[in-house]
């Protein structure tokens, strides 16, 4: 059996191990269309990091929505992306009522509750009491990738949680620091199934 033939097994069998649902099934199409100009290894294990990081968004938005409407004793009526790429949540009981979770330092994390008719917004509750206990923040990776340097990124943190800022710059900042918080674990996930898939197939 030759390399290409083992590698392609050994993928198949990765993806067989992850049932994928309709939406999940868009969003690793989405996944792949973003990962197709960069991506340095086989096509077969890119679809395998695909299907893997789809399976981890969907289980990330379930358990984010689960948290929201234990934080809330609300439920979800359906959910959309604002202009900053965040996920919002709204509510079943008050149509002009909307959750969404923090980002960026004392940001980080938590679930904030947006009235739209009063303006109000403020902190119901905060990821790290759910679940695992680590802080998640759904649909990250779909920002743009871009390398940030340890200087920059500092400098996006100290605007991020500069409250003489106005929200839309500090907004920005955040979302410039999970677009490379995004791609660094998009590269460690991709260097995780490349070698997977080198030791399965005996590549040293």
């Amino acid at each position: 059996m030759d390399l290409e033939q083992i590698i392609k097994e050994t993928v198949a069998k990765i993806i067989a191990e992850k049932t994928l649902t309709a939406a999940e099934k868009k969003k690793k199409e989405d996944i792949v269309m973003a990962m197709k100009k960069d991506f340095k290894g086989p096509e077969a294990a890119m679809y395998a990091i695909a299907t893997d990081k789809a399976k981890k968004l969907a289980e990330e938005y379930d358990f984010v929505r689960s948290a929201i409407e234990s934080a809330s004793g609300d439920k979800i009526s359906h959910t959309e992306e604002d202009d900053y790429g965040r996920t919002i949540y709204w509510s079943t009981k008050n149509p002009n009522v909307n959750y969404f979770v923090g980002m960026g330092g004392e940001f980080e994390g938590k679930i904030y509750l947006y009235n739209g008719e009063t303006g109000e917004r403020y902190p119901i509750g905060d990821l790290k009491h759910y679940g695992d206990g680590q802080n998640h923040a759904a649909d990250d990776d779909m920002h743009e990738s871009q390398d940030i340097s340890d200087d920059e990124l500092a400098q996006l943190q100290s605007t991020a949680d500069d409250t003489s800022k106005m929200p839309a710059e500090r907004d920005a900042a955040r979302n410039k620091i999970y677009a490379s918080r995004a791609k660094k674990e998009q590269q460690e996930l991709e260097e995780f199934m490349i070698r997977r898939w080198q030791y399965y197939a005996g590549i040293k």
